[in-house]
């Protein structure tokens, strides 16, 4: 039988007091259930994309690359400790949903433009496109946006033809 690790990642009270099991938790990261467990012994380090995405799943205040041999104190981001209250008041203040959708808003425009320039935006949007159907994929959201979509945008409906357009001309 293998020893526990005797370190313990700041992410491991983050998703206790979100009530997420390690699965839920790396598919929600994008991540193996696997390179969680690694994370949270303090087997493998944290990069700097997975620590953002656990920040942006969490709303925590999680120091990068600490592990200790106790759970360390984690504050929420807009300060005092991370608990179940905290996590509740993050979710729903609209501020936070609303600063993420500005700064997608602002910077893909940008990020686009830089792409352009480079001479391969063409590339840099089919990658986008392709994340945000991972991501809804992941979520499980797609096909409910997608009947959104079309709720929302209906096509227009052809005409039909008539039997006349269809005769021959002589």
């Amino acid at each position: 039988m293998a020893r526990p690790s005797r370190f313990v990642h700041p992410f491991r009270a983050v998703r206790d007091i979100m009530g997420l099991s390690q699965e839920k938790a790396a598919q929600a990261l994008g991540i193996s259930t696997s390179t969680l467990q690694q994370i949270e012994r303090g087997i493998l380090p944290v990069s700097q994309e997975i620590h953002l995405r656990m920040r942006a799943l969490s709303g925590a205040d999680i120091p990068q690359g600490v592990c200790t041999e106790t759970i360390p104190p984690v504050e929420h981001t807009s300060g005092g400790p991370y608990d179940a209250g905290s996590l509740e008041r993050w979710k729903k203040n609209p501020y936070h949903r609303e600063r993420i959708l500005r700064f997608i808003d602002r910077n893909l425009p940008l990020f686009a433009e830089v792409a352009e320039k480079r001479g391969y935006l063409q590339t840099f949007l089919w990658a986008v496109a392709r994340a945000m159907l991972r991501l809804a994929d992941d979520f499980g959201i797609r096909e409910e946006a997608e009947r959104l979509w079309d709720e929302r945008n209906p096509s227009p409906k052809k005409p039909k033809k008539s039997l006349e357009s269809k005769k021959k001309r002589p």
